[in-house]
């Protein structure tokens, strides 16, 4: 039995600046099965980034992001609808406050 391992793409940052679809490829060839997204290079839309990741048979296993809320709701459900992904991954700053208590996590 195999255990899936996804890669968090933020620790490889600056390889991925400079050769993204190279470096994705590489992650593929090591053999982990998905990625954690974080922030894509300079000119790299998230339509061609998941592109390039699932063209290298990897799976977006969560997307490193602002929480869906308020403003940001849209544009973070649209990227997480781009990406197949159903887990977003809040970095915690700067704290949210309907973070704070039960009941703002209920809201």
């Amino acid at each position: 039995m195999t255990i899936p391992i996804a890669l968090q793409l933020y620790t490889l940052r600056d390889a991925l600046a400079q050769d993204f679809a190279g470096g994705i490829e590489k992650i593929a060839d090591i053999g982990f099965i998905g990625v954690e997204t974080a922030f894509f290079p300079e000119g790299f839309t998230v339509a061609e980034a998941t592109r390039i990741i699932q063209a290298n048979g990897l799976k977006i296993m969560a997307a490193h992001c602002e929480l869906p809320l308020g403003d940001d709701q849209r544009p973070v459900l649209e990227m997480m609808a781009t990406f197949g992904c159903e887990l977003c991954v809040w970095h915690g700053w700067p704290r949210h406050e309907d973070y704070s208590s039960v009941d703002g996590v209920k809201r």
